[in-house]
């Protein structure tokens, strides 16, 4: 008997005896699939389950391997019991084998209701839970959930016999396996009070309620709340009315069978975040909105309205969630969430949503024209979050409506976007009682802004009750901040520190005092103001004075910084201040990577920001925020050179919004002396960080400003940086970053800035090595000899790297390794791995692509590709693979250059690279005609030549040529083939084109394998005819 097992982890026994499973890894999934699919499968679908990135010859071949490598993998089969039947189109495990199969076991048992308690030993975990194939999703959701509806039957069963401790039990069961599952805490809340056991139901609560705080930081649900307090209420209020025990709590049965959508629905891609808080009330508002955006008239721009804090952005992302959750999916592409708070400019909401979305622009089109083309067919739901600041885009939101008619938009804003075809959706206060005097607890909860309060105030004060003493205070203070959301959780924040009674009595002087000067208006926003304006009373001058600063800062700062530009305070330090913010509700603070930040909510940094634009020190705080960044930048740069550079990207990361804010205050002020410096000490974290299009953007603007034109050191420096991100950006035209080099040497040389000019002498002579050698060398001694001069070690080291790419070009290896260690060694001595990755890619480079010593070249390759592993480097990662295709290629490895290939490609996408990825499409394309699949060859040549057409990359579009002439001779249609090779020829020719070497190698190995195999005077006249094709002729044939 052979014994299967599936849940929890995969395990084998045969005669008893555990059997070692020595398969494909894809062995595995595929007998999987055949065993829960009892009846005969078609192989088709087995193929396309399995491999669905995979052509149908290639996958349907990939089958027959599989299934080979499973007889192989199982013992043998008795005479006339095997152990699958197959014939040519489908494949069935044998339901005659002589097998036990834990999931068909389970789910005959689970269908008993007899045998439910058996059953539920059979799970002892997800179904193959460290199997990630799409098409097992459906299957391990079937039987979690078939799972958890036997236990909750058990529950159900011995709860009807009072079998209190059985039932327990199995309420346990669930939890161990979903410690979350908050139902069934109070499931397991009822069932012990119910047995006499008070003390342990009130325990299950604050256990849960401590797993909570310290898995999410957040507070139980209302319901478990709400029967929390009904259980804790003491018997007094029972004996008040003549009872001898404590009341029942409400009602809250056992937990019911879950019922889910058909699994076989997958959910939309999104970027949802996941909630940390319950969602409470709104049902009326949520039913509304959810018509408006899948109703017979759907509004395709729809903004939802309000005040500050009115709940807005957490309303669009609940519809957002259940909307990912219908079947059928209303929006397949997906559902994505645009997040603007920290966007300053309106011109950096397509980049915003490109970002978001994933789109690159394409060459020769603005974003605009690239987001259109990319939504044009798309059925997406975009929710553009905290829009208000940015109304000048909303033209730009009109164009993307009109070019795609399948896209809706949901904006979360303050202001109305005033375009043609907008649908307003005012999101209303939550619900408020009408007589807040004579509620009691009971009917109090039951109003949303209540158990909000309730909710809330629990999560900073987890003994908070309501009761009857308070329930009055909490209804009157809802009522009195208009139910907004946002002032109530601020107001339920003071519940660690004053009763509600305290807290309205401080509400209503603010409240009293505003009111009175706002007669004339009804505005919700004011009342939020009042709010605001309460917490800010309640602190002192020098908290205040900080409060106000930090309006300067957007996203997350640390204390550092927040004491470089805030200074300390006159009666406590900032730290202080920070920490009584943070306790006020007007700061956040969390933890990451071991350092302390703080962010301010957008709401109430607009609040701040108003007392700060009042100011008669606004200018000078702004200046002293952009200083302070900058000084940040320029100390953050060297770290990116040494032993912590990894640690120093995520920082910069994390800074970036600030930086931003900067960049953007010193550009449009002109101040010139902040610019500069700024994109300067930036540009290596932009190229390291994936940013160069955002970095290019920055640079050219601050070199455009008036006051940046003069011929000074902080120009030169700039251009330097601005050569060095085209360089990096870029490795077909030099032409703009030569020039920006030259201006910088020339102005060096004038200005004495001995540095900047090594530098600029540094990045000349790279572009030079490939055209004029000599004066490479010139400019490389140079920079050597300055770098030397001033002791600038990382400077020497680059230089070293350079100077040994001259001595490979002029094949003078010995010297070229000399250096090449005299380098390494240096950077190793800083801890600068990147550069060390970085030397060891440009020595490989050069050996690679300009001596074709392929040998020594993938040796730095893999060195390289280590040391990028190692530090997590993706840029020097995904150069390393990519160049590491090309030389397995070159050696006819199709399978390590696929392997290659398809590694680099996400980490250039990641990266936002466009020159590398068609080059890698290519190679691709020529091993899968190798492999035999033409129609997958021919998409991806064809996708590459598309991209080198819009980068320009002629060269390129001629190599794309020559990998479909390969692809057409190895499916044996020579004709075409010669014509594009001939074409190919000719294009050559004319243009003067240096093929790269794996390009060059299949050219050459096409050619030679069709004069071999071609008669000379057959091949003749269709060489001619090819001959006179143009390049887009012989591509389209």
């Amino acid at each position: 008997m052979l014994r299967i097992y599936l849940l929890g982890s995969f395990r084998l026994f045969y005669k008893d005896e555990p059997l070692k499973f020595s398969a494909l890894p894809k062995t595995l999934p595929l007998w999987a699939y055949l065993l829960l699919n009892p009846a005969p499968v078609a192989r088709d679908q087995l193929a396309s389950a399995l491999w669905p990135d995979t052509g149908s010859n290639e996958a349907r071949a990939k089958v027959r391997r599989h299934l080979h490598d499973l007889r192989r993998a199982l013992p043998p089969a008795k005479e006339g019991e095997p152990w699958f039947l197959a014939d040519n189109s489908t494949v069935q495990w044998n339901p005659a084998a002589p097998a036990w199969f834990d999931v068909a076991a389970f789910e005959h048992d689970v269908a008993d209701p007899a045998r439910l308690a058996t059953a539920v030993t059979l799970y002892q975990g997800e179904l193959l839970p460290h199997l990630y194939d799409d098409w097992i999703f459906p299957y391990r959701e079937r039987l979690r959930t078939r799972f958890f509806d036997a236990l909750f039957q058990l529950v159900e069963q011995a709860h009807a016999k009072a079998e209190y401790a059985q039932a327990i039990a199995y309420a346990q069961q669930i939890l161990h396996h979903d410690p979350l599952r908050e139902e069934v805490v109070r499931t397991l809340m009822n069932l012990r009070h119910e047995s006499g056991d008070r003390a342990g139901a009130l325990q299950e609560y604050q256990r849960f309620a401590q797993r909570l705080r310290t898995e999410l930081d957040v507070a139980p649900m209302l319901e478990t709340s709400a029967l929390y307090d009904a259980i804790a209420r003491p018997p007094l209020a029972a004996a008040a009315q003549g009872a001898r025990n404590v009341p029942a709590p409400p009602a809250s049965p056992v937990a019911p069978a879950l019922t889910i959508t058909d699994a076989s629905s997958p959910a939309p891609p999104h970027n949802l975040p996941a909630q940390l808080t319950t969602f409470i009330g709104r049902t009326a508002e949520l039913a509304a909105v959810q018509q408006l955006v899948l109703g017979a008239a759907a509004a395709r721009l729809l903004t939802l309205s309000g005040p500050g804090g009115s709940g807005k952005t957490r309303l669009a992302l609940e519809l957002g969630s259940r909307l990912c959750q219908l079947d059928p999916v209303p929006f397949p592409a997906g559902i994505f969430v645009v997040w603007l708070a920290t966007v300053q400019s309106p011109d950096l909401v397509l980049p915003a949503i490109a970002n978001t979305l994933n789109v690159n622009p394409s060459v020769g089109k603005t974003l605009l024209q690239s987001l259109q083309e990319y939504l044009h067919s798309r059925r997406l739901l975009l929710i553009l979050d905290n829009f208000e600041h940015l109304t000048a885009a909303a033209p730009q939101v009109a164009e993307l409506l009109v070019a795609a008619p399948a896209l809706q938009i949901i904006v979360t804003s303050r202001a109305l976007l005033r375009i043609y075809g907008e649908q307003e959706f005012p999101v209303p206060p939550l619900a408020l009682p009408a007589d807040p005097a004579r509620l009691q607890p009971a009917e109090a909860i039951r109003y949303t802004a209540v158990a909000l309060f309730v909710a809330r105030s629990r999560a900073v004060n987890p003994n908070f009750v309501l009761d009857g003493q308070n329930a009055a205070a909490v209804a009157a203070i809802c009522t009195r901040v208009d139910g907004l959301p946002l002032a109530i959780e601020l107001a339920a924040a003071r519940s660690k520190l004053f009763s509600p009674q305290a807290i309205l009595a401080r509400l209503d002087r603010v409240l009293t005092f505003l009111s009175d000067r706002n007669r004339t208006t009804a505005d919700h926003r004011q009342t939020l103001r009042a709010t605001l304006d309460w917490s800010f009373e309640l602190l002192d001058e020098a908290e205040r004075r900080l409060f106000v600063q930090l309006a300067l800062f957007s996203g997350a700062f640390t204390l550092e910084q927040a004491e470089a530009v805030c200074g300390p305070a006159t009666s406590s330090t900032v730290l202080d201040g920070l920490e009584t913010l943070v306790n006020n509700s007007l700061l956040r603070q969390e933890e990451i990577d071991g350092e302390i930040y703080f962010r301010m909510l957008a709401t109430i940094r607009e609040y701040a920001g108003e007392r700060l634009e009042a100011s008669p020190n606004a200018t000078f705080l702004h200046r002293r925020h952009a200083a302070a960044f900058l000084n940040f930048a320029e100390q953050a740069a060297p770290k990116l050179r040494g032993p912590q550079q990894t640690r120093w990207l995520r920082r910069i990361e994390l800074a970036h919004a600030n930086l931003r804010v900067a960049l953007t205050w010193a550009l449009e002020h002109g101040e010139a002396e902040l610019a500069l410096p700024l994109v300067t000490a930036l540009a290596d974290f932009w190229a390291k960080a994936g940013h160069l299009l955002e970095g290019r953007g920055w640079i050219a603007r601050a070199l455009c400003l008036p006051a940046a034109q003069g011929a000074t050191p902080l120009r030169a420096a700039a251009l330097n940086a601005a050569a060095e991100t085209e360089l990096n950006y870029t490795d077909v035209d030099y032409t703009l970053p030569a020039a920006y080099l030259r201006e910088s040497i020339a102005t060096s040389r004038q200005t004495g800035a001995s540095s900047t000019l090594a530098y600029g002498c540094l990045g000349l002579g790279t572009i030079l090595l490939a055209t004029d050698i000599d004066a490479a060398q010139t400019y490389g001694d140079e920079s050597l000899n300055i770098f030397r001069s001033t002791g600038d070690r990382w400077g020497e080291a680059r230089a070293l790297a350079l100077l040994a790419r001259l001595a490979i070009c002029r094949n003078e290896m010995a010297v070229a390794e000399e250096l090449t260690k005299a380098s390494v060694a240096i950077f190793t001595a800083l801890g600068d791995r990147w550069s060390i990755g970085y030397t060891l890619l440009v020595q490989a480079y050069t050996l690679h692509f300009e001596q074709q010593q392929y040998d020594r070249a993938r040796d730095l390759y893999e060195e390289a590709l280590a040391i990028g592993e190692l530090s997590g480097e993706k840029v020097i990662i995904a150069t390393a693979l990519s160049n590491l295709a090309d030389l397995a290629l070159i050696r006819e490895d199709y399978t390590a250059t696929e392997r290659f290939a398809r590694r680099a490609l996400p980490l250039l996408d990641e990266l936002g690279e466009l020159w590398q990825p068609p080059r890698l499409l290519r190679l691709l394309g020529i091993c899968a005609a190798i492999g035999g699949n033409g129609d997958q060859a021919t998409k991806l040549v064809g996708d590459s030549i598309e991209l080198n057409r819009r980068l320009g990359d002629h060269r390129a579009v001629i190599a794309g040529l020559i990998a479909l002439a390969h692809r057409a001779l190895s499916r044996g249609e020579w004709q075409k083939a010669a014509r594009q090779l001939a074409a190919a020829a000719v294009a050559i020719e004319d243009s003067s084109a240096q093929l790269l070497p794996a390009d060059l190698a299949v050219h050459r190995r096409t050619l030679a394998k069709l004069r071999a195999s071609v008669d000379p005077c057959a091949l003749a006249p269709f060489w001619a005819a090819g001959q006179k094709l143009t390049l887009d002729e012989a591509i389209a044939l």
